[in-house]
């Protein structure tokens, strides 16, 4: 669903009502994201002030989610709530990426020469490396977008051979879906993940972005300029729009009425699979697996499920770069952070 809106009241002809609170969503019921503002916080929603009077809040960019989670932070007596969410259905064109898969856009019909355009789309992956879009043009100018260690990394170039590069999220191989916008208006580029919002100038005198040989989605089929990442993309590609095209629609419909001379479409599916679990079982008292960690984040984020019969027990460790660690165990049976 795309929810657009939210109303809250408390409890009737009572003081008791939510003052304040932050809103997560997810598409499975167990796996949540934040809502967020620009900077990367959590967006705190003003709440009632007193427990009959309807109060309204607008989703500056709406939700698409199937589950919604509303997390009281202060209220006056008791957490005392009503809620009524406002939106619309949400049809989702998904394609599945398997790392050696690609689906190419030809642009010698219909090369793009602008001052501006609007790309955005939602994704979701395990993977903390790959390359999810990448065109270039005859003049030296190139669009590639890429994850790079759990990190969104844009980089482009109007043909002033410099390149300008924005990086934005942090660990976006939850498995989980998160949105991308990128907006440029003749040098001012704007980019966007989840809603955290960075902005820059591109390098150089030139505005026009002229791209007249293949847009790619999900991978390359060689190394291109502009790309630091060298293997393709994992995971799922939800509604990409180039300005106002949903180009897996597009894909779609061309495919169906015989117009597929203008896509080129490698080891993809018209589907999102959820990636299979694999369980561990650690047979002693000794065993353990060492994963490789990550530097430089400002978060950290891990979920497992687990089953024991044993009473005590330490199931996740790490030790920072610099001071302090964070550990996960249980004791007796109830888990300790």
């Amino acid at each position: 669903m795309n929810v657009t809106r939210i109303w809250t009241q408390g409890r009737p002809h009572t003081n008791e009502y939510v003052m304040e609170y932050t809103i997560s969503y997810g598409t499975n019921g167990q796996d949540y994201a934040d809502y967020k503002e620009s900077g990367g916080d959590k967006m705190m929603f003003r709440g009632n002030s007193d427990g009959d009077t309807v109060h309204k809040n607008e989703f500056e960019v709406p939700i698409i989610a199937q589950w919604i989670r509303i997390n009281p932070t202060r209220w006056r007596d008791r957490i005392s709530l009503r809620v009524e969410l406002f939106g619309c259905e949400y049809d989702a064109y998904d394609m599945y990426f398997n790392g050696s898969s690609l689906l190419k856009y030809d642009l010698y019909r219909e090369p793009i020469a602008a001052l501006r355009e609007t790309i955005r789309f939602r994704f979701k992956t395990t993977t903390p490396n790959g390359v999810v879009l990448y065109s270039r043009g005859t003049q030296g100018d190139y669009l590639a977008l890429q994850l790079r260690d759990n990190r969104m990394l844009l980089n482009i170039n109007l043909g002033f051979n410099e390149v300008t590069s924005l990086s934005v999220g942090s660990l976006l191989d939850d498995n989980i879906w998160h949105d991308v916008v990128i907006s440029r208006n003749r040098r001012d580029i704007l980019f966007s993940v989840d809603r955290v919002v960075v902005q820059d100038k591109i390098k150089g005198e030139f505005q026009i972005l002229n791209l007249n040989t293949g847009f790619y989605i999900g991978g390359v089929p060689n190394i291109q300029e502009g790309l630091v990442v060298v293997q393709n993309y994992t995971g799922c590609i939800e509604n990409l729009y180039f300005n106002s095209t949903n180009l897996m629609y597009e894909v779609k419909e061309a495919l169906q009425y015989g117009e597929s001379y203008k896509y080129q479409k490698v080891n993809t599916l018209w589907t999102c699979p959820e990636p299979q679990i694999v369980p561990v079982t650690f047979k002693s008292h000794q065993a353990h697996a060492r994963l490789k960690g990550y530097e430089g984040m400002a978060s950290l984020n891990s979920s497992f499920a687990f089953r024991t019969y044993e009473d005590n027990g330490l199931m996740l460790y790490h030790a920072f770069s610099g001071s302090g660690y964070v550990a996960v165990s249980f004791v007796y049976w109830k888990t300790s952070v």
